[in-house]
């Protein structure tokens, strides 16, 4: 399955591949120029599905919308690389088409890659849907030719090299051209710099079609020193030194580490992590090892070996691991967006979205015009709804919704028309667009393509609706301001439900009993299923916040409620259910302008806003 043959040991290395493989690696989505992306999460490191299971485990890392790298069996690609990149949507793919011919560095070296596209890659290609193949960034083409070991044979495989990327980029794929194994990597001494200086033009082919390379990157005995795991886990890095002394262009070349673990020599039972150490110090060898690569940029990220083993790899086996796993990406989520974040804004008044610390400081902000919606996803991305040129007269000004990184880079992009005023990531992956001058729910699919629409009973225009969100059982509760409204749809956009307010009201939040509380302008009312009105907050309750409109809230996990008082004397508040003020915006922090949208960042588990 992996190769972890080290530059010390006199054995032949050992070789033993799947026939093919899948490698969806969140760690960056090269774009069409090859630029790297940012890491849902921050976190470089993610698994490598052996697919011998039901699947039920890596599904649950996949449904946590942070898993950074995921290398699966091409046989489950057509199911799980959809389902993957739905739920993680700034993931890269990667598709490994190794086996088949091996390299015997005789002969023609062109004609040897047009013979082993036409006997094994094209056909394990066509293996896969072309629309998930669309979904793909990388096909590792070359993960059963070992590494060349002489200056002649790096020349043939440079020819061969050249040859299978013309042919990958006429296919129009992106190839990984080389698949390493551990301590394989010519690079080490002078001699193997010599083989590796000759692979250049073949690597430069990579680059030049987009592509890349990968190598597998396992530690002996645990170690977390870099000088020693230069010759093993970190070994690339003496390959990227080269580069950077001779051949600089190539220090853009990206790379995979296609296996990633502890390691002696490849025996199942008796070379991985838990039968010479235990998962809490492997969990530690992993924070470390992630902390190295992510200094790296040609380093897109890592697949630790193995899930889904079937009960095979008995000792490499990280199905136990898969809670630590969890929470470690979700750490690694809330350290994504730097500085001590408190609060996520929509900062109208700025047109920008701003993370603010407990002092007022703006710790991060992205430019956004009229926006009145925003949330921080699990993965650490921040998604917003805009309008350009907006004007409460018009009804065609540009708008959509965005999802970026923490870097700022775009992951996800729905343009449309009219003003919009909310947005939300859906259970399914999918995006729910509240489109007030359509007068619609739009459901926008990861790709930015529209799935659907729902028709709302309001009428369409600057005041259809304000906060729109999608509730357990796959309904949508919609805060229709010119309605005097709250109305919830089902899937299909039957009306369910409709509980008329006596103010224009701008969020609505069903409860976990079941009620619904909404507010907007100066009052706040909970409603049972029946709909009595079991709680009320009016402005005059709480005089001191110099309340001006109740507009976006959160429902913290101890019942209180997070305010954002839309251009009132205090910004933000926190009331509880016997209408006593909690907590405000310190009277000492910068004044903060008119929005809308706030988020607490500092809240575990679902959110209610």
């Amino acid at each position: 399955m992996h190769s972890a043959v080290h530059p010390n040991s006199p054995e032949v290395p050992r070789r033993s591949f799947l026939k093919a493989f899948v490698v969806l690696a969140v760690s960056a989505i090269a774009s069409a120029s090859g630029a790297e992306t940012s890491l849902p999460g921050n976190s470089k490191l993610g698994v490598f599905d052996l697919g011998r299971d039901d699947g039920r485990t890596v599904r649950r890392l996949i449904d946590t919308g942070r898993l950074p790298i995921y290398r699966t069996t091409v046989e489950k690609a057509n199911e799980l690389v959809p389902y993957y990149k739905q739920r993680n949507p700034g993931g890269l793919v990667m598709i490994g088409l190794g086996g088949g011919m091996a390299a015997e560095y005789t002969g023609d070296a062109a004609s040897f890659a047009m013979a082993r596209w036409k006997s094994y890659l094209q056909p394990e290609l066509e293996r896969i849907r072309p629309e998930v193949r669309n979904l793909v960034d990388y096909f590792a083409v070359a993960n059963n030719l070992s590494e060349p070991h002489s200056v002649p044979q790096a020349e043939w495989w440079s020819e061969y090299a050249k040859a299978l990327c013309a042919l990958c980029q006429k296919s129009g794929i992106r190839p990984l051209i080389l698949s390493s194994g551990v301590g394989c990597l010519p690079c080490v001494d002078e001699s193997q710099l010599r083989v590796l200086e000759a692979m250049l033009p073949g690597l430069r082919a990579a680059l030049a079609c987009q592509g890349g390379w990968s190598c597998g990157a396992f530690s002996v005995d645990y170690t977390m020193d870099p000088q020693v795991e230069s010759k093993y886990s970190l070994r690339y890095r003496r390959a990227y030194d080269f580069f950077r002394r001779k051949a600089p262009d190539l220090m853009a070349l990206p790379m995979i580490l296609s296996e990633v673990g502890i390691d002696r020599s490849g025996d199942p039972n008796l070379d991985g992590y838990a039968a010479r150490g235990s998962a809490e110090k492997f969990s530690q060898w992993i924070v470390w090892f992630d902390s190295e690569i992510k200094k790296d940029s040609c380093i897109r990220g890592g697949a630790l070996f193995a899930i889904g083993t079937g009960g095979g790899w008995k000792s490499f086996d990280l199905d136990v691991m898969v809670p630590w796993l969890s929470a470690y990406w979700n750490r690694r989520a809330r350290e994504s967006v730097p500085g001590t974040n408190y609060l996520l804004f929509a900062a109208e008044g700025m047109r920008k979205i701003v993370i603010l610390a407990r002092d007022g400081s703006i710790q991060w902000e992205y430019p956004a015009e009229m926006s009145r919606d925003a949330w921080r996803l699990p993965n650490g991305n921040i998604l917003f709804c805009y309008n350009n040129e907006y004007d409460s007269r018009r009804n065609d000004n540009p708008s959509g919704v965005l999802e970026v990184t923490p870097d700022k880079r775009i992951m996800f992009h729905f343009r449309t028309t009219g003003q919009v005023w909310s947005c939300q990531r859906m259970s399914d992956g999918n995006t729910l667009v509240g489109a007030a001058s359509q007068g619609k729910l739009l459901i926008v699919g990861p790709d930015g393509t529209l799935v659907r629409s729902i028709q709302l009973r309001g009428a369409p225009g600057h005041s259809c609706l304000r906060n729109a969100r999608q509730i357990e059982g796959g309904h949508f509760l919609v805060a229709e301001e010119g309605s005097r409204a709250v109305r919830e749809y089902a899937s299909d956009g039957a009306l369910v439900r409709e509980i008329q307010v006596d103010f224009p009201p701008y969020s609505a939040v069903r409860l976990a009993n079941g009620n619904t509380l909404a507010c907007g302008q100066t009052k706040m009312v909970e409603v049972d299923e029946n709909g009595r009105v079991v709680w009320t907050l009016n402005a005059a309750d709480i005089p001191e916040m110099g309340v001006r409109w109740f507009a976006g809230i959160q429902v913290l996990p101890n019942g209180n409620v997070l305010v954002c008082n839309a251009g009132g004397k205090v910004p933000f508040l926190e009331v509880n259910r016997q209408k006593q003020i909690t907590w405000q915006w310190p009277s000492s922090a910068p004044a903060i302008p008119l929005g809308h949208g706030i988020q607490r960042l500092d809240i575990e588990g679902s959110l209610l806003k």
